[in-house]
């Protein structure tokens, strides 16, 4: 059964995709008609033909002839079907049937003589309804004026032919009603065929309109999702509530390169491997989309569900980055339109599909971005605060070191007096404690007083006096607020200066003590250098070194030994 079933869809089937559907019914009927028409010449010329040339010998050779060229002409519009050259093989299929009606009129008289009084006239009509089934209608317009301008041809033939002959109704009745009932069948099939096939193909158009006009909205609905497994599911049932009748699953390229179903699949493969003949596999390493049946050989078709027969493969890709198949199953062949529309949907959740994945893999980085950052804040916040609390460790340090007299000057004219820390001005030591920069008017002066920070520590303040009558503008206390900031760094400057001034006197000190320590010979000699040393270093009055007694009597108890 499967083999005939084989063979039936091979020798009758359309094997060229015709992107019109209107295209694809007229080549489905024409392949019909051609295979139905090539085998009646067939059996017409064996059992009819030959008989008759083995008994009476060649006596109507260009019959013969006529029928061996008709069978060729079938077999060439046959193979330009299959091709796609559809208009080509309509025009010989028809001028093959307009010849052969014609030629039952031209030469159907008594001794192959033209005549238009004989049963085969009945079939003049079916050049006509072929050509208005398969043909445009300046097509078939044409093919009618040509049969008219056959027919008076026949007509005219006919009037000057003045033999009589005997015609005996009994033996060509059954001639006669063989050929009425065949050409009403061949008419009938015919406009039966493309008929029933344009009410198909209106339903389908109607069907494939409804169905993009549903893929624009499910795109509109996946568009506000952004989240893969959620996207995946939606787009799931929404295509299992349109399409009721079909199977259909989503498989997913994993790492391997293999097929998976996620979570939920229904079908009875979980998994197909990326070397397997199925039709899944295959369209997943040619990218392009495939189709099978249960016609086909089982390996090809080892995931579908046991009530469907026909199976569409559909890779869902963005450019040439592959994401899964789209598998489609149903009871019913899958059209080319179809297979468009099930494409374009593949396209489509393809493109929302790469859409949540980038938007998740630059969310994810936005996150490890902003964790960085906050770390990084972190760290700069500890590190300036740690550093704040140095440099004003060490500020406290270097003023304590400096006495109180040193807390600050006043500049007047050529000199400088130092100012004790009980006598600060009220507004200045305001300053120093919020580190706020403050502009006052006492008298017929404007006082401002700025705070002098160095790395966000208030190292001092420094104040400074205006006439009233001349008002301090944004550009001069912008101006002394730079005076302040160069004036902490010149401060900084100088403490660092004096530090390494300071460090490098102790280091030279140091090296001149041990330099001198080193020199001596006598432990007695060395402790008084020492001390003389640390005093002078020191300005120490006194200087005491002591040394434990086991020490000092160790060398002598020694030398009594060895003697």
């Amino acid at each position: 059964m499967n083999r005939f079933n084989r063979f039936r869809q091979q020798l009758f089937g359309v094997r060229h995709l015709y992107s019109n559907p209107l295209d694809a019914q007229r080549a489905q009927v024409l392949t019909v008609l051609t295979v139905v028409i090539a085998v009646v010449l067939v059996m017409t010329f064996a059992f009819f033909q030959i008989p008759e040339i083995l008994r009476n010998g060649p006596t109507d050779p260009v019959n013969t002839l006529i029928s061996v060229a008709d069978l060729v002409a079938l077999v060439f519009a046959y193979r330009q079907i299959q091709r796609g050259k559809l208009n080509l093989a309509i025009w010989i299929v028809v001028g093959l049937v307009i010849i052969g009606a014609v030629q039952s009129i031209l030469r159907g008289g008594p001794n192959s003589t033209a005549t238009i009084s004989n049963s085969t006239v009945v079939l003049l009509p079916v050049p006509i309804v072929l050509a208005g089934t398969l043909l445009s209608r300046r097509g078939m317009f044409g093919v009618s004026a040509l049969t008219f301008l056959l027919v008076i041809i026949a007509a005219v033939a006919q009037s000057a032919n003045g033999t009589p002959f005997t015609y005996i109704p009994a033996e060509v009745a059954v001639a006669d009603v063989v050929t009425i009932i065949l050409t009403l069948l061949v008419t009938v099939a015919i406009l039966g065929a493309f008929l029933g096939s344009l009410q198909r193909i209106a339903n389908e158009s109607y069907q494939l309109t409804a169905l993009r006009q549903w893929i624009n909205q499910l795109g509109s609905d996946l568009s506000a999702i952004h989240d893969e497994t959620t996207l995946l599911n939606t787009a799931i049932t929404r295509i299992r509530q349109v399409v009721v009748q079909r199977f259909v699953e989503i498989y997913i390229i994993n790492e391997d390169g293999n097929l998976v179903l996620p979570s939920g699949g229904t079908q009875r493969r979980k998994i197909i491997r990326s070397i397997e003949p199925n039709i899944l596999a295959e369209a997943a390493r040619t990218r392009t989309v495939l189709v099978t049946s249960l016609e086909d050989a089982p390996e090809r078709h080892t995931h579908m569900a046991a009530s469907t027969s026909y199976a569409a493969a559909v890779p869902i890709m963005v450019n040439d980055n592959l994401m899964g198949v789209l598998d489609f199953q149903d009871v019913q062949q899958f059209s080319a339109n179809e297979l468009e529309s099930l494409q374009e949907l593949a396209g489509l959740l393809a493109l929302n599909w790469q859409r949540v994945r980038v938007t998740t893999d630059l969310q994810s980085r936005v996150d490890d971005q902003e964790l960085t950052i906050t770390r990084l804040q972190t760290q700069l916040q500890d590190f300036s605060r740690r550093q704040q609390q140095d440099v004003s460790e060490i500020w406290g340090g270097y003023i304590q070191g400096r006495g109180k007299q040193a807390i600050g000057y006043n500049l007047s004219g050529d000199s400088a007096v130092p100012v004790q820390a009980s006598d600060l001005p009220g507004d200045l030591v305001n300053t120093l404690k919020t580190g706020q920069l403050e502009v006052s008017t006492q008298g017929n002066e404007q006082v401002v007083n700025v705070p002098i920070k160095f790395r966000d520590t208030n190292l001092g303040a420094m104040s400074f006096a205006v006439p009233a009558d001349q008002p301090l503008n944004d550009r001069q206390i912008e101006v002394a607020t730079i005076v302040a900031e160069r004036l902490a760094l010149a401060l900084e400057n100088t403490r660092l200066f004096e530090q390494s001034q300071s460090q490098a006197f102790r280091e030279r000190k140091a090296s001149e003590v041990a330099t001198a320590l080193i020199g001596a010979t006598d432990v007695r000699v060395v402790l008084n250098m020492a001390a003389e040393q640390f005093k002078e270093a020191l300005g120490a009055v006194n200087t005491r070194i002591y040394i434990q007694p086991e020490t000092m009597m160790e060398p002598l108890a020694q030398t009594q030994q060895e003697q």
